[in-house]
């Protein structure tokens, strides 16, 4: 039995190619056959373009500088870590999905159209194998078309990241599932294959953001002074624009000494490798990250929350990652049996057989 599984592994996005990365290991360590699909929308390719002109030369030379290095180091784990198909364009997408026996549409925000525009691939328009959702996302905002909720009810098996859009498609009459992430899914084994050795010596703070946030940085750069430590920050550090590999991402937090987070990936990576952490839920706008709050109030690390942009971080508690580790095993638990179910029901459909679900 082989699946494809389609997502944004091309998006130069640690969390984007570490959960493509997750998900194809945690099938393949199934019995399944793996490919990442290589294809990506025209629309994400326009957002990669090196070169952006700008009224400021300076800046856009900086930019080119910097969106080039990120290029060489995300298509160097592209090529040596992920197991991925053919390189497959727009037109011949859709007949060389139809070669799996199932295509795997997930995780990432694969349904949202305004990153992918017109593009249906992600829909699975007219591909004849076995349709499969894991952990599927339009964002923030749902907003799914006519034409897109059509494609999303002819899946065999969905499931969805987020309670509010699993809501929408039960008021829709589509059945859905709640999932987790892959990098919850594939655990800390999964990436301690892949993770770069130790990269500094000196114990230092981790500053990892996805959006520039004064008040975290500013906050991290007082802890690390009153607290005698180095700080690593993705966002202007020398060290980690010299040691920005995914694996080197990996890396950095495992090996320090705290975190400071505003990124969901971030937040998951420090819990997996039991880092003391804080992690903002302030967004642009006066907005919450309501995906980290609810994953952290769901496993018992509420004091780990920054929630207020006034607040000064003076201690950072450490979780009680007995409890912690306990809790993320059953989220995990209850995505695994959603996915040896979908295995279920191919091999039913194609008369194949899968060895993890016969000794199950």
């Amino acid at each position: 039995m082989k699946f494809g599984i389609l997502t944004f592994h091309k998006s130069r996005n640690y969390g984007a190619v570490l959960q493509a990365y997750a998900l194809c290991s945690v099938l393949n360590d199934l019995g399944v056959e793996t490919d990442i699909i290589d294809y990506s929308c025209s629309n994400i390719d326009e957002k990669l373009k090196l070169w952006n002109p700008s009224k400021f030369i300076l800046k856009s030379i900086l930019q080119f500088i910097f969106r080039f290095r990120k290029k060489l180091v995300f298509d160097s784990f592209e090529r040596n870590i992920l197991k991925k198909s053919k390189k497959l364009r727009k037109g011949e997408a859709i007949r060389f999905l139809n070669h799996y026996d199932a295509v795997v549409v997930g995780s990432d925000q694969v349904w949202n159209e305004q990153i992918i525009g017109n593009d249906n691939t992600y829909f699975l328009a007219n591909v004849n194998s076995e349709k499969i959702a894991y952990a599927a996302s339009v964002g923030d905002t749902i907003a799914i078309s006519k034409d897109a909720l059509n494609y999303i009810k002819q899946f065999d098996f969905i499931s969805v990241r987020e309670e509010k859009l699993q809501e929408y498609l039960v008021a829709h009459d589509v059945k859905s599932y709640l999932c987790c992430d892959p990098t919850i899914l594939a655990g800390i084994d999964c990436f301690e294959q892949i993770v770069a050795p130790k990269i500094k010596q000196k114990e230092y703070v981790f500053v990892f953001m996805i959006w520039d946030s004064k008040i975290l940085l500013n906050n991290a750069k007082k802890f690390a002074e009153t607290n005698g430590l180095d700080i690593v920050s993705s966002k202007g550090s020398i060290d980690f624009f010299l040691h920005c590999r995914p694996e080197e991402f990996l890396s950095w937090i495992k090996n320090a000494t705290y975190v400071f987070t505003n990124s969901f990936h971030g937040t998951v990576f420090s819990l997996l490798y039991h880092k003391k952490f804080i992690s903002s839920i302030c967004k642009r706008h006066g907005e919450k990250n309501l995906r980290v709050q609810e994953l952290l109030t769901s496993i018992g690390c509420l004091s780990n929350i920054l929630s207020d942009e006034n607040y000064q971080v003076e201690k950072i508690v450490e979780p009680d990652y007995d409890l912690v580790d306990r809790n993320l095993q059953e989220i995990r638990n209850n995505s695994l049996n959603y996915i040896k179910s979908t295995f279920k029901f191919v091999q039913s459909k194609t008369n194949t057989s899968v060895k993890t679900l016969i000794e199950e």
